[in-house]
């Protein structure tokens, strides 16, 4: 009975840990939510401070950008133990492309589910000829956990865009090459295919180059219309066995000469049963606002 018993102890207590220190997600900006995270291959500024550092050489602008999101959980799953509690996020970012030293640097402060996490970053590019960029991002990353527990690391994001033609942009990034928070180490490729003069598709691919890269792979893709000068509607979708979440998402922005504005919706759902995030009949719902002046 004793032997009965003390296994049941460990078993729930492993549960409650992984529960309790489940990692935190990734920040997206708005134009990232709605494009269901996909843009590895395409020409952004904003997200250069996150996702690729390299094709900000190609748009010669500064701007200041803010961001403001909730998510919250859509139905109550009976294998719950705890209540999930929503979450809020907000970015603050500076980008510059009009000198020599061309990159972005930003703040990012988010929280879900009891963890939080706060990152500072930083991004330089440059080119390679006309149509090739490298780039390289910093991140300095402060976790906080629901056990009251925290962590903190530096990382390095590697990238680089080529304009393979008018048609099709290529990109590629390596997240943490020496692994100083193996959960996040990736490799992704993707790119950016010009469908019409207004229609745009785009394709990201990767996985988890440090634990089983096979099976540890994620799928995103997107589309995009410019149906009106300067407005533009997006929608995308995922397919992430590393973070075990699938979901699709769908957005719009506005692009003015000296402001834009955009709005992104997007939901989660678990691939398989085997959850400590978000459980079967369960639906995570993120929006998100962001405002840029650009100079």
């Amino acid at each position: 009975m004793y032997k009965v018993n003390t296994s049941i102890i460990v078993v729930l207590f492993i549960l409650l840990t992984t529960n309790a220190n489940a990692n935190i997600r990734d920040f997206e900006t708005t134009r990232l939510q709605s494009t269901a995270g996909t843009g590895i291959g395409s020409i952004l500024v904003n997200e250069t401070s996150m996702l690729n550092p390299a094709p900000i050489v190609f748009v010669p602008v500064s701007s200041a950008y803010y961001q403001k999101g909730r998510s919250k959980l859509n139905g109550n799953s009976s294998s719950r133990t705890r209540a999930f509690s929503d979450g809020s996020s907000q970015m603050y970012l500076l980008s510059d492309s009009t000198t020599a030293l061309k990159g972005t640097f930003s703040y990012q402060d988010h929280s879900e589910n009891s963890g939080r996490r706060k990152r500072l970053t930083s991004s330089v590019a440059n080119n390679s000829g006309k149509k090739t960029a490298f780039g390289i991002l910093y991140r300095y990353t402060m976790d906080e956990y629901s056990d009251n527990t925290e962590k903190n690391y530096h990382q390095g994001i590697l990238g680089f865009t080529h304009i393979y033609s008018d048609q099709l942009i290529i990109g590629g990034t390596i997240v943490d090459p020496f692994l100083a928070n193996k959960e996040d180490a990736r490799t992704t490729l993707g790119f950016q295919y010009s469908l019409t003069e207004n229609l745009f598709l785009m394709l990201d691919g990767g996985s988890n180059f440090n634990d089983d890269p096979e099976e540890n792979t994620f799928f995103r893709s997107a589309l995009q219309i410019n149906f009106l000068k300067g407005l533009y509607l997006r929608a995308g979708q995922y397919h992430d066995k590393i973070n075990n979440l699938k979901g699709k998402s769908w957005g719009i922005s506005w692009i003015g000469p000296r402001l834009s504005l955009e709005y992104a919706y997007k939901t989660s759902e678990i691939i398989s049963e085997n959850a400590d995030y978000i459980f079967q009949d369960e639906q995570l719902i993120e929006t998100s606002f962001s405002i840029a002046i650009i100079f």
